[in-house]
């Protein structure tokens, strides 16, 4: 296309929107997005005339954009009426309304003879050719169910879920299909994944005669958890203190820690902060045991007492892992007077250089900081996080909470947060009362906080001894997020679902 048959002739474009151009190789900015009929037409420059065209459709932005939208009409709910996402001329657009009966046009109107959930196809084509297709679901009836899905993972067991969805009927059948070619039934399912990758779970209403009420899915990364430990740490320095930040991977509720700081000290806490007596090179080493699995890992730091000139900006960070669902990121950047930017990756960004933020939906997420100052400097770092079903980081995640740290806060972090094996609570799913007990002998319980999945607080209150009971009947049916405070100022915490 765009070729011409002989030298005396010209190239004219007609782009669909409503714009013409000229030219062998033309270039047209859209918009919008949509579909567009693009025509080319070769003009004999002596007489004016046609000698060829030919037209060929073109997605915009793209291939999904064959989506659909779907609108009740206000005085009869029972007809919808449907508009595609098309532009130009000479296309063809068909229609499945999920009924047993179709149409065409690029906004028909069709009208439902029983209420429920309808999957509709549209289809476009351009010369006999399929240009895109896609499908929804749509609901007719005024039916006010949602099929909202709750899921939450097993406490226990690793790349375990529960799911949960809320019947609109006592004679209500629900179907569920877990992405993984297995099925399930009821309203309440645990399912098992038994290798790693992300899932698309979905779960269909039906009424007692099969016909669809309404159909939902969410989905789930399943990652394949440390199955060795493996011994890694940055460190940073301020003068002659040494900030010693741990990577490892391994099963942080079952880890011992031992740094050997290189000048005849040591320490086993997971994140020290040791000051040196003199300036030099010290080799670091970081033996850490979990289980019947032992590994070391060795790197040198410097420390000085000299102020280093910093020359530019540096954009870096590093993710560990404090808790399950409870991720920290630490800011390790360089530079002078910096102004911060963090992209969360789901949509959210924000400018503090130690910002929190509270991610509510599974996947993976690319995590990025950009650094700037007033020369003109400007660096990016980026990094990608996930957890496996247990709340670990496997590097990509779902809800679950991130704090950004100094090296120097990191320490206080740590020693803040519990893992969530420090207090039981059942039953889980709950319907009215919450039992939350303390699971060490030392430690009493003193408050709790109910989470929403966006992370703003639902209910509260206090706690007093190693057992309490919480009424949880009034709370809307869902998934929750528990922090129990203790009595030594640490907090822990566990995914519930309210039945």
């Amino acid at each position: 296309m765009g070729q011409p048959g002989n030298v005396s002739s010209s190239i004219a474009w007609d782009f669909g929107d409503g714009s013409t151009g000229v030219g062998l190789n033309a270039s047209h900015t859209y918009n919008s997005t949509g579909l567009f009929i693009v025509c080319m037409s070769e003009i004999d420059a002596v007489n004016n005339t046609v000698i060829c065209s030919s037209c060929s459709p073109v997605q915009v932005n793209s291939s999904t954009n064959c989506n659909f939208t779907s609108a009740v009409n206000p005085l009869n709910n029972f007809l919808i009426n449907f508009s595609a996402n098309v532009q130009g001329f000479n296309y063809s657009v068909s229609w499945d309304f999920g009924d047993s009966l179709s149409g065409t046009g690029a906004n028909p109107s069709h009208t439902y003879a029983n209420a429920g959930t309808y999957l509709v196809c549209v289809t476009i084509g351009f010369n006999g050719m399929v240009v895109c297709s896609s499908c929804d679901w749509v609901n007719v009836g005024n039916n006010s169910t949602t099929c909202s899905i709750s899921f939450f993972p097993d406490s226990v067991q690793q790349n375990s879920f529960y799911f949960s969805l809320q019947p609109s009927t006592l004679s209500s059948q629900i179907t569920w299909d877990f992405g993984d070619n297995t099925i399930g039934t009821g309203s309440f399912v645990n399912h098992v994944y038994n290798t790693p990758g992300v899932f698309l779970v979905c779960a269909i209403e039906r009424d007692s005669s099969g016909s669809p009420i309404c159909q939902n899915c969410v989905t789930v990364f399943i990652g394949p958890g440390p199955s060795v430990c493996q011994a890694s740490f940055l460190s940073t320095r301020l003068g002659l203190t040494g900030y010693f930040i741990d990577l490892s991977v391994s099963n942080i509720n079952n880890t011992s820690y031992f740094w050997d700081f290189g000048d005849n000290t040591s320490s086993t806490t997971r994140f020290p902060q040791h000051t040196y007596a003199s300036q030099g090179t010290y080799n670091v080493c970081l033996t850490i045991t979990s289980g019947n699995c032992t590994d070391q890992f060795c790197s040198p730091i410097l420390v000085d007492t000299s102020v280093n000139p910093i020359n530019g900006c540096q954009a870096f960070f590093a993710i560990v892992q404090l808790a399950p669902y409870q991720v920290s990121v630490v800011n390790l950047s360089s530079g002078v007077n910096l102004g911060f930017n963090w992209d969360y990756g789901d949509g959210s960004t924000d400018s503090l250089p130690f910002p929190s933020h509270y991610y509510s939906t599974t996947g993976m997420y690319n995590l990025c900081l950009t650094v700037s100052d007033a020369n003109g400097c400007s660096s990016t770092y980026c990094d990608s996080i996930t957890v496996d079903s247990l709340g670990y980081i496997y590097r990509g995640m779902a809800g679950f909470s991130l704090n950004v740290y100094s090296p120097i806060q990191i320490t206080a972090a740590v020693n803040e947060i519990k893992s969530a094996q420090s207090f039981k609570s059942y039953p889980n799913p709950v319907t009215s009362d919450l039992h939350i007990t303390s699971t060490s002998l030392n430690e009493r319980t003193v408050g709790f906080r109910i989470l929403s999945n966006l992370g703003s607080e639902i209910l509260s209150g206090r706690i007093s001894g190693t057992e309490g009971v919480v009424n949880l009947q009034k709370l809307a049916q869902g998934s929750y997020l528990l922090e129990v405070l203790f009595s030594d100022g640490s907090r822990s915490y566990q995914n519930i679902i309210k039945n």
